[in-house]
């Protein structure tokens, strides 16, 4: 049976989990994949310590800052789950890191939905079809929770007048709660289409109307 038509889906959904991925990944062990980044035309401190920083970058599991006078060196010096940060006496606590959390989590359910959508059971495509809307709900919610954690930031950084701007991360999210809103609708449709073409249909052949005014021949 072709089904040339649930193959779209598949394919968006699969492009939406590999940026899941990477997103899920972020910062501190990947520092292009960061949700807010920050640069200095001063060094700035970087919490306690007496080492200086002209940039700073946020991820989801911590907070990497380019040392100044070092040639570039990176210090990653927040690691973990709901990590907290200090860059001049300005503050980010764990209460707005926390939530980034999510990103991995509908990062997985984007993965289970594509699993899905290989299918070409009706009930299994009709999962499939919920399971992407749902990646694409946990995707908006995470998605609110960067730009307040980005507005946070953004404040805090700007009374040691620091330029704070969305990370690559921050657009990729964006860009997954499209494609996952997408293929959910695409999924859907798709399998009303495979129902349309695997349900068995008759054909009816119609008598001529004047049939009805011949007598039966015994």
């Amino acid at each position: 049976m072709a089904r040339h038509h649930l193959i779209p889906g598949a394919v968006i959904l699969g492009v939406a989990f590999i940026l899941s991925i990477l997103i899920s990944i972020s910062v501190p062990y990947v520092r292009a994949f960061d949700l807010v980044r920050t640069s200095y035309g001063t060094p700035r401190t970087i919490g306690t310590s007496n080492d200086q920083a002209t940039e700073f970058r946020w991820g989801i599991w911590g907070v990497c800052a380019s040392l100044a006078n070092s040639g570039g060196d990176w210090q990653c010096v927040s690691r973990g789950y709901g990590y907290d940060s200090s860059v001049g006496g300005q503050d980010v606590g764990a209460s707005w890191t926390r939530g980034t959390v999510i990103h991995p989590i509908a990062a997985a359910a984007i993965f289970i939905a594509w699993l899905l959508s290989f299918s070409e059971h009706l009930t299994v495509l009709l999962v499939a079809s919920l399971v992407a809307f749902l990646g694409s709900l946990l995707t908006l919610i995470v998605f609110a929770i960067d730009i307040a954690l980005f507005v946070r930031i953004k404040n805090q950084m700007g009374n040691i007048d620091g330029s704070t701007s969305p990370g690559p991360a921050f657009w990729m999210t964006l860009v997954v709660l499209i494609l996952t809103a997408v293929a959910g609708c695409i999924v859907c449709f798709g399998r009303r289409r495979h129902k349309a073409k695997t349900e068995p249909y008759t054909i009816e052949t119609k008598r001529p109307w004047y049939h009805k005014f011949r007598r039966n021949r015994v």
